[in-house]
């Protein structure tokens, strides 16, 4: 846009100039013509058709060339209202976005907010049924019915919101100082209430249904968090 508005004001002192040396040379067209015998108005009719004959090829020559600037410098400005416009647009399109992923992001921390496990609120009650999971056995980790009860299922929600919530972060235009700002603030909560849980280290053999060295901790969930923590997007 800054280049077309320098191209602009090189157009407008072109014409300028172009206008200028039109104005000198219909002055002093006359007397060039009649210099050496080269035009003598005594032969050439009235004096005033002799000098408007004189002077409508130049006249005629510079008002094109000065129409052609002025199109021409229509055509840019066009362009620049219209280079306007579409960042208008793109500013109103990623504002949109920001407030819808904001506004996902606060729905995410009133889920969490709302938990409660064992008389402990928010990222207590998480922590405290995380620490209750990984201490299960085993074979309870690889059992899929316990996702849709109690609350597993609130727990299961909230890690499905949060990947939602880091996919769409992924997805949407927006300022990159904004997108870290996101990222870092899900990456904080799964490595303060989350991931030591997931991650403890279980002095148990491998497991028989697996073959991994894993905890207690639900293997569904755990790889939910797992794809969550893959998507965090830092820079």
């Amino acid at each position: 846009m800054l280049s077309k508005l320098l191209q602009n004001m090189k157009l407008s002192r072109v014409a300028l100039i172009i206008l200028i040396i039109g104005i000198l040379l219909v002055l002093i067209a006359p007397f060039l013509f009649t210099r050496n015998g080269t035009l003598e108005f005594t032969t050439t009719g009235q004096i005033g058709d002799t000098i408007g004959g004189t002077t409508a090829p130049i006249t005629s020559l510079i008002g094109s060339i000065l129409v052609y600037l002025a199109l021409k410098a229509q055509i840019r400005a066009n362009e620049i209202i219209q280079e306007q416009i579409d960042d208008q647009k793109k500013d109103e399109k990623a504002k949109k976005q920001l407030t819808y992923i904001s506004d996902l992001y606060k729905y995410f921390l009133q889920t969490v907010e709302s938990f409660e496990y064992d008389k402990a609120k928010g990222n207590g009650g998480i922590i405290k049924l995380s620490r209750e999971l990984a201490n299960l056995d085993r074979k309870f980790a690889h059992d899929d019915s316990l996702y849709d009860k109690g609350k597993m299922a609130e727990l299961n929600a909230i890690f499905r919101l949060e990947n939602l919530f880091i996919e769409q972060l992924n997805k949407v235009n927006i300022d990159s100082n904004d997108k870290q700002y996101f990222n870092e603030l899900i990456k904080f909560h799964l490595d303060s209430f989350v991931l030591p849980y997931i991650n403890a280290e279980s002095e148990k053999p491998q497991c028989i249904l697996c073959g991994e060295n894993h905890n207690g901790f639900p293997k569904k969930l755990a790889e939910l968090v797992q794809k969550i923590e893959s998507n965090i997007r830092l820079e």
